[in-house]
Protein backbone atom coordinates (compact mmCIF):
# COMPACT_ATOMS: atom_id res chain seq x y z
CA UNK A 1 0.00 0.00 0.00
CA UNK A 2 1.49 3.39 -1.54
CA UNK A 3 1.77 6.32 0.94
CA UNK A 4 -0.39 9.34 0.15
CA UNK A 5 3.50 11.80 -0.41
CA UNK A 6 3.87 8.52 -2.88
CA UNK A 7 0.14 9.07 -4.69
CA UNK A 8 0.18 12.86 -5.10
CA UNK A 9 2.13 15.43 -6.13
CA UNK A 10 3.74 17.96 -3.39
CA UNK A 11 2.48 21.18 -4.67
CA UNK A 12 -0.68 19.37 -4.39
CA UNK A 13 -0.39 18.72 -1.16
CA UNK A 14 1.22 21.82 -0.07
CA UNK A 15 -2.19 23.89 -1.43
CA UNK A 16 -4.27 22.00 0.93
CA UNK A 17 -2.89 24.27 3.80
CA UNK A 18 -0.73 24.36 6.50
CA UNK A 19 -2.94 22.16 8.53
CA UNK A 20 -3.74 19.96 10.06
CA UNK A 21 -6.83 21.81 12.08
CA UNK A 22 -7.66 20.68 15.37
CA UNK A 23 -10.68 19.69 16.30
CA UNK A 24 -12.93 22.85 16.99
CA UNK A 25 -16.34 24.07 16.62
CA UNK A 26 -17.96 27.07 14.92
CA UNK A 27 -19.86 27.51 18.11
CA UNK A 28 -17.41 29.50 20.40
CA UNK A 29 -16.37 27.90 23.77
CA UNK A 30 -17.63 24.34 22.10
CA UNK A 31 -15.08 21.40 22.61
CA UNK A 32 -15.48 17.89 21.15
CA UNK A 33 -16.96 15.46 23.85
CA UNK A 34 -15.22 12.51 24.73
CA UNK A 35 -17.38 10.23 22.99
CA UNK A 36 -16.58 12.52 20.04
CA UNK A 37 -13.02 11.70 20.12
CA UNK A 38 -13.71 7.82 20.00
CA UNK A 39 -11.75 6.15 17.21
CA UNK A 40 -13.65 4.69 14.46
CA UNK A 41 -10.22 4.89 12.14
CA UNK A 42 -9.51 0.96 12.26
CA UNK A 43 -12.71 0.45 9.85
CA UNK A 44 -12.38 3.42 8.04
CA UNK A 45 -12.44 3.06 4.16
CA UNK A 46 -8.76 4.31 2.63
CA UNK A 47 -9.99 5.65 -0.37
CA UNK A 48 -6.56 7.62 -0.66
CA UNK A 49 -5.86 5.10 -3.95
CA UNK A 50 -9.27 2.65 -3.89
CA UNK A 51 -11.27 5.65 -4.72
CA UNK A 52 -15.15 3.56 -3.81
CA UNK A 53 -15.91 0.97 -1.29
CA UNK A 54 -16.68 -2.70 -2.54
CA UNK A 55 -19.83 -2.46 -0.76
CA UNK A 56 -20.81 0.89 -1.67
CA UNK A 57 -24.00 2.92 -0.41
CA UNK A 58 -25.10 4.73 -3.61
CA UNK A 59 -27.80 7.04 -4.61
CA UNK A 60 -29.19 6.35 -7.86
CA UNK A 61 -28.31 9.24 -9.65
CA UNK A 62 -25.96 9.68 -13.03
CA UNK A 63 -24.61 13.27 -14.02
CA UNK A 64 -27.56 13.47 -16.58
CA UNK A 65 -30.12 13.29 -14.10
CA UNK A 66 -28.70 15.53 -11.43
CA UNK A 67 -28.01 18.11 -14.45
CA UNK A 68 -31.45 17.78 -16.07
CA UNK A 69 -33.87 17.17 -12.84
CA UNK A 70 -34.98 20.39 -11.03
CA UNK A 71 -36.22 18.27 -8.30
CA UNK A 72 -32.57 16.96 -7.32
CA UNK A 73 -30.66 20.54 -7.19
CA UNK A 74 -33.93 21.47 -4.82
CA UNK A 75 -33.42 18.06 -2.78
CA UNK A 76 -29.80 20.26 -1.98
CA UNK A 77 -31.72 22.96 -0.13
CA UNK A 78 -33.69 20.96 1.77
CA UNK A 79 -32.47 21.84 5.47
CA UNK A 80 -34.10 18.73 7.32
CA UNK A 81 -32.23 15.57 6.09
CA UNK A 82 -35.15 13.44 6.55
CA UNK A 83 -37.02 15.42 4.11
CA UNK A 84 -34.59 14.36 1.66
CA UNK A 85 -35.53 12.41 -1.53
CA UNK A 86 -32.16 11.70 -2.70
CA UNK A 87 -29.22 13.12 -0.75
CA UNK A 88 -30.29 10.84 2.33
CA UNK A 89 -28.85 10.71 5.31
CA UNK A 90 -29.27 6.68 5.35
CA UNK A 91 -26.51 7.17 1.96
CA UNK A 92 -24.24 9.77 3.40
CA UNK A 93 -20.51 9.06 3.83
CA UNK A 94 -18.12 11.31 6.38
CA UNK A 95 -15.00 11.74 4.82
CA UNK A 96 -11.39 13.38 5.86
CA UNK A 97 -8.20 14.04 4.92
CA UNK A 98 -6.61 13.38 8.03
CA UNK A 99 -2.90 14.83 9.26
CA UNK A 100 -0.75 12.41 7.07
CA UNK A 101 -2.72 13.45 3.92
CA UNK A 102 -5.05 10.10 3.96
CA UNK A 103 -8.60 10.31 2.61
CA UNK A 104 -10.57 8.16 4.87
CA UNK A 105 -14.58 7.62 4.74
CA UNK A 106 -16.95 6.38 6.81
CA UNK A 107 -20.70 5.84 6.70
CA UNK A 108 -22.37 8.75 8.53
CA UNK A 109 -24.82 6.00 10.13
CA UNK A 110 -22.13 4.16 12.00
CA UNK A 111 -23.43 3.75 15.55
CA UNK A 112 -21.71 5.05 18.15
CA UNK A 113 -23.81 4.72 21.13
CA UNK A 114 -21.81 6.65 23.27
CA UNK A 115 -22.30 9.95 21.81
CA UNK A 116 -25.05 12.57 21.23
CA UNK A 117 -26.29 11.84 17.81
CA UNK A 118 -26.18 8.34 18.19
CA UNK A 119 -23.42 7.92 15.35
CA UNK A 120 -19.90 9.12 14.25
CA UNK A 121 -19.04 12.46 13.56
CA UNK A 122 -15.71 13.89 11.99
CA UNK A 123 -13.67 13.74 14.79
CA UNK A 124 -14.24 9.58 15.31
CA UNK A 125 -12.93 9.05 11.37
CA UNK A 126 -9.11 10.63 13.24
CA UNK A 127 -10.12 9.53 17.07
CA UNK A 128 -9.61 13.17 18.04
CA UNK A 129 -6.36 13.74 16.13
CA UNK A 130 -6.11 16.71 13.93
CA UNK A 131 -7.13 16.78 9.94
CA UNK A 132 -6.86 18.84 7.08
CA UNK A 133 -10.16 18.93 6.00
CA UNK A 134 -13.29 16.99 6.30
CA UNK A 135 -16.93 17.15 4.72
CA UNK A 136 -19.84 14.83 3.59
CA UNK A 137 -20.07 12.32 0.55
CA UNK A 138 -22.67 10.75 -1.79
CA UNK A 139 -21.69 8.10 -4.25
CA UNK A 140 -23.89 7.78 -7.25
CA UNK A 141 -23.63 6.36 -10.54
CA UNK A 142 -20.43 5.88 -12.74
CA UNK A 143 -17.73 6.91 -10.51
CA UNK A 144 -19.74 10.02 -9.59
CA UNK A 145 -19.53 11.29 -6.14
CA UNK A 146 -21.33 14.15 -4.16
CA UNK A 147 -19.14 15.95 -2.24
CA UNK A 148 -19.43 19.06 0.35
CA UNK A 149 -17.48 20.52 3.29
CA UNK A 150 -19.81 20.44 5.68
CA UNK A 151 -17.78 19.80 8.93
CA UNK A 152 -18.13 21.84 12.20
CA UNK A 153 -14.39 20.90 12.83
CA UNK A 154 -12.25 20.75 9.33
CA UNK A 155 -14.11 23.19 7.29
CA UNK A 156 -11.91 25.56 5.30
CA UNK A 157 -13.22 29.15 3.99
CA UNK A 158 -9.82 29.10 1.28
CA UNK A 159 -11.37 28.75 -2.18
CA UNK A 160 -7.64 27.21 -3.20
CA UNK A 161 -7.57 25.04 -0.46
CA UNK A 162 -10.93 23.65 -1.36
CA UNK A 163 -9.94 23.66 -4.95
CA UNK A 164 -7.02 20.92 -4.02
CA UNK A 165 -9.60 19.12 -1.86
CA UNK A 166 -11.36 18.43 -4.98
CA UNK A 167 -8.32 17.37 -6.87
CA UNK A 168 -7.29 14.88 -4.03
CA UNK A 169 -10.69 13.00 -4.75
CA UNK A 170 -9.99 13.12 -8.44
CA UNK A 171 -6.27 12.12 -8.34
CA UNK A 172 -8.05 9.27 -5.80
CA UNK A 173 -9.73 7.96 -9.05
CA UNK A 174 -13.17 9.88 -9.12
CA UNK A 175 -14.12 10.25 -12.79
CA UNK A 176 -16.29 13.38 -12.06
CA UNK A 177 -16.67 15.39 -8.29
CA UNK A 178 -20.09 17.31 -8.38
CA UNK A 179 -19.34 20.20 -5.48
CA UNK A 180 -22.25 20.55 -4.04
CA UNK A 181 -21.08 22.59 -1.41
CA UNK A 182 -24.17 25.46 -1.49
CA UNK A 183 -21.94 27.79 0.50
CA UNK A 184 -19.24 28.03 -1.45
CA UNK A 185 -21.07 28.17 -4.45
CA UNK A 186 -24.64 29.18 -6.23
CA UNK A 187 -25.16 26.33 -7.64
CA UNK A 188 -23.33 22.73 -7.83
CA UNK A 189 -20.08 22.71 -9.63
CA UNK A 190 -18.71 19.96 -11.72
CA UNK A 191 -15.04 18.97 -12.40
CA UNK A 192 -14.00 15.60 -14.50
CA UNK A 193 -11.09 13.79 -14.97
Amino acid sequence: MRKPTEIFEKTLLDKLGWGPRTPFYHTEGRIPTEPEMISYSHICYRATENNKPKFVLEIDITIEQFLNNQDILKDLEEIEESDRKFFRKEKKYLWVIDEYYELLLLPEITQNPEGDRGHICHTNITGGSPARHGGELWYGKDSIVFLNNFSGRFYTNDKNEWLAVVDVFIKAGYKKVVDIDLRKNDIPVIYEK
